[in-house]
């Protein structure tokens, strides 16, 4: 089976928790996470992504508490199986 490499420039990539999970709650696809002690979040550079980053900046980001919460932890815990699998 060929393995299918997605080019750097298709990716937004950050270290910022608050805004990858923002992110996943938006639908955008989590490609990836890499790093040891500092984390990133690697997601595909889909259409909408900069203006949710920007509006995510600019502090008008809006989200549905319960649903947003459930994001979070569904990150923390892919946090703690990639950590496990180190």
């Amino acid at each position: 089976m060929e393995e299918k490499f997605i080019s750097s420039e298709k990716l937004f990539e950050t270290s910022h928790f608050s805004l990858a999970c923002y992110l996943y709650y938006l639908g955008f696809r989590l490609e990836g996470i890499s790093g040891e002690d500092k984390k990133i979040f690697y997601f595909r550079r889909d259409v909408g992504l900069d203006d949710a980053i920007q509006k995510f900046w600019r502090k008008e980001a809006l989200v549905e508490p319960e649903a947003f919460l459930l994001v979070v932890k569904t990150l923390k815990s892919r946090l703690y199986d990639f950590d496990r699998k180190l």
